[in-house]
């Protein structure tokens, strides 16, 4: 149950995860809590790029409406500028930031903006959107986190019948920041991990890229380890 109210008012800036997370058990603990999002909805990357193989829409939704239902108040569309920040700061007691990471990682290598590359978040939202088209026959994915997993396995299934999605990672399998659990649902998918690769050189023909030059990689001790 929610305890009694504190008195305190509590603006919290983002609705992604950590955004609803933060105004669920401010709110349970008595603060009454206002949420200020940007976009129109609420979910941030859960609701944007996460694909719902992994997460169903209506499990976001139910818990949306739960934190609703406790009084917290979404504001969407609102584009925190300069002038909104400084009123938040003065009319509430206090102000969570919650907008996330939303910068993304590059291969910095020359060619990488060629066509048919893609950065990871704009591939998962715009698969979600139902935005994209042909894959084309042979699929490659770069990293070996959970979103390089997300992006093998999304692929998969977009791609057309005897299509090949592989992902190249720099180090082995056992070094790999992906979950387990994840890293087993590619590997039975038919998604092939190329371990112990490193991507050097994009190598383009007009302005799509025709292969990638790896370097073979080795694991070795450091002399600190046993």
């Amino acid at each position: 149950s929610i305890s009694p109210s504190n008195g305190k008012k509590i603006a919290i800036i983002g609705a992604g995860p950590s955004g609803l997370s933060c105004a669920y058990f401010l709110r349970m603990g008595g603060f009454e809590v206002e949420i200020f999002e940007t976009k129109s909805i609420p979910g941030g990357m859960v609701s944007e790029a996460i694909p719902e193989f992994r997460l169903k829409m209506e499990s976001l939704q139910k818990d949306i409406q739960r934190i609703e239902k406790l009084g917290v108040k979404i504001h969407y569309n609102s584009k925190i500028d300069s002038q909104l920040f400084a009123r938040l700061r003065s009319e509430y007691d206090s102000v969570y930031i919650a907008t996330g990471a939303q910068r993304f990682k590059t291969l910095q290598m020359e060619g990488e903006n060629a066509e048919g590359i893609l950065n990871a978040f704009e591939f998962l939202k715009s698969a979600k959107q139902g935005n994209l088209s042909d894959l084309g026959k042979n699929i490659i994915v770069i990293g070996g986190g959970n979103t390089a997993m997300d992006v093998a396995r999304t692929a998969k299934r977009m791609a057309r019948p005897g299509s090949s999605v592989k992902v190249l990672y720099r180090r082995s399998r056992t070094e790999m920041p992906a979950d387990v659990d994840e890293i087993k649902a590619l590997l039975a998918e038919g998604i092939e991990l190329l371990e112990l690769v490193a991507p050097e050189k994009l190598v383009l023909s007009e302005n799509r890229i025709s292969s990638i030059v790896c370097a073979k990689m080795e694991l070795v001790k450091s002399e600190n380890e046993n």
